[in-house]
């Protein structure tokens, strides 16, 4: 019986020295896998903003390569994929993404529009309501059956493609900005869908949704 007590002794002991020593080491492991993924999150910004900074000036002789580069690394980080002829225009300089006194903003819409979407297509009609413009002369149980509606009509989303950003000032909505996406919809087929952001007083709101059918 002593035996047996003293091995138990012998076994507490061991189990506190290892506790002492991993527990420590185990907090350690964690803090640097945390610093890793912070520092790894700081990369992806500071090559997301290079790749802006390339895409918003003219294209140079040179430079074809780096304009491809720049576009498959926004595509990698971005909520919204760009579409093809999106890429294919901006490799080419066709288009300029823009300016850096307007990237923010530009990010902040695409925030609105994944926020958008992600509640029409889950049914979270609320939600989406208080991203609308002008919810005061749209009230929450019209702006629900209106997009019950639409959803029995076109059916559940099966993805998007945007395919064009393009201004669309308004008398009510100077700075006012046009997505253009080719939208999946398992009733219809490819739809053309579009919504219009805007800067409100209360912040970015969608005041323009739109769909039509691809003939």
């Amino acid at each position: 019986m002593q035996n047996n007590k003293t091995i138990l002794d012998q076994v507490e002991q061991a189990s506190k020295i290892v506790g002492s020593v991993a527990v420590p080491l185990l907090v350690a492991l964690f803090g640097w896998l945390i610093q890793q993924q912070l520092a790894s999150q700081t990369v992806s910004r500071d090559y997301v903003q290079l790749a802006v900074s390339i895409l918003k000036e003219p294209k140079k002789e040179d430079d074809q390569q780096l304009r491809e580069w720049a576009v498959e690394l926004l595509n990698r980080h971005a909520p919204i994929k760009l579409g093809e002829s999106v890429s294919q225009k901006l490799q080419a300089g066709d288009i300029l993404l823009p300016n850096s006194n307007r990237v923010e903003s530009s990010v902040q819409f695409d925030i609105v529009i994944k926020q958008w979407f992600t509640a029409l297509d889950s049914g979270k009609y609320n939600e989406a309501w208080e991203l609308a413009g002008d919810t005061s002369t749209y009230p929450l149980d019209l702006f629900i059956k209106t997009y019950k509606q639409e959803y029995v009509k076109y059916g559940k989303s099966r993805g998007r493609v945007l395919t064009s950003i393009q201004p669309d000032p308004q008398a009510d909505y100077p700075q006012a900005v046009k997505y253009n996406f080719v939208s999946n919809f398992e009733n219809t087929g490819p739809v053309n869908e579009f919504v219009t952001l805007s800067p409100t007083a209360s912040g970015i709101k969608v005041v323009r949704h739109s769909y039509s059918i691809r003939r």
